[in-house]
């Protein structure tokens, strides 16, 4: 048995968005953002994740995302594809469509498994929601769950149908992202750990990221990783090898960043991030859009502003 939870204790993978220019995808300035990426201390990066926004890209452009970052970290470190259905796909054609998307993800090394939201009103969603997953698990490679808030399309499972997804031998572990529930994550997180011991739980609590990893989450595959990857390798590092002082130091740090940029409406947040790498230099501020959701306001931009000015003072302040 695969100790997946062993394996990627301590990792970090950071979901990272997709530079667009108006409404068309900057490549230059993703292969910009990658080459800086792979000069980070992190284990590799998730594409087509919800902030990558893997369901709304077309064909071409997913192909293009995935072959920048594959060329850019090189060997040794592991792609993660966000692979479901397509956003016009019926209800009979989900895991079709899904199958697809995976059959696309073919230089990945792992799956991130969209929760297929569009079986909760049907006859037998659980049934449907295991057998979507082993269709999936077909591709041969490891999957990793997706427990993503209904809030933001995803779907909270049942206990009894989230142990047999975790019983697969082809699943590796689960992505929590409750967004605002610190009572799930905590329930689900435990039940994992005490009956799953082998699967790795990894955090995409971005509101909740310190405080996720002292409930026992392995590692991170998470939204707020595509800025400031340092600072969230040192929080990581330092949990892990309990400098626990340095730990809730750095953490209040992230939680400054997450603060501005997972708010109400909760659909700015790839903007916001992309707004984020702009100001840090990483990509041009003309390639800091989301055609998928409404533009982030002046005033949301200056708060991130001010936000990671101070977050740089601190932090230069306690070197």
């Amino acid at each position: 048995m695969t100790r997946w939870s062993e394996i990627l204790e301590g990792a970090l993978f950071p979901a990272v968005p997709v530079p667009f220019n108006e409404s068309k995808p900057d490549f230059q300035a993703q292969e910009k953002y990658a080459s800086w990426m792979a000069t980070q201390d992190i284990d590799g990066v998730a594409v087509w994740s919800h902030i990558g926004r893997g369901l709304h890209l077309d064909k071409t452009t997913r192909a293009e995302v995935l072959k920048c970052w594959k060329k850019a970290l090189g060997a040794g470190r592991k792609i993660i594809a966000g692979v479901g259905p397509s956003l016009d796909s019926s209800r009979d054609s989900f895991i079709s469509s899904a199958m697809k998307m995976a059959e696309d993800a073919e230089d990945a090394d792992f799956l991130l498994v969209f929760p297929p939201s569009g079986f909760i009103e049907q006859s037998n969603p659980d049934g449907m929601i295991v057998n979507y997953h082993k269709e999936l698990a077909k591709s041969g490679k490891p999957l990793i769950l997706f427990y993503l808030s209904p809030r933001i399309g995803g779907m909270e499972y049942a206990t009894d149908v989230l142990d047999e997804l975790l019983s697969m031998p082809e699943v590796a572990g689960i992505k929590m992202a409750t967004l605002d529930s610190p009572i799930l994550l905590q329930d689900t997180v435990t039940h994992i750990l005490i009956n799953h011991p082998d699967k790795a739980i990894l955090t995409g609590e971005d509101r909740l990221y310190g405080y996720s990893l002292y409930r026992g989450c392995h590692g991170a595959l998470i939204g707020m990783g595509a800025a400031f990857v340092d600072l969230q390798r040192e929080m990581i590092d330092s949990w892990f090898i309990r400098e626990l002082h340095e730990f809730l130091v750095l953490s209040s740090f992230v939680d400054y960043l997450a603060e501005v940029i997972f708010i109400e409406p909760l659909s700015g947040c790839t903007g916001r991030i992309l707004y984020m790498l702009a100001y840090l230099g990483l990509i041009p501020e003309s390639s800091s859009h989301d055609p998928f959701a409404p533009q982030i306001t002046q005033v949301e931009k200056e708060f991130i502003k001010a936000t990671v000015d101070k977050v740089r003072e601190r932090l230069d302040a306690s070197d």
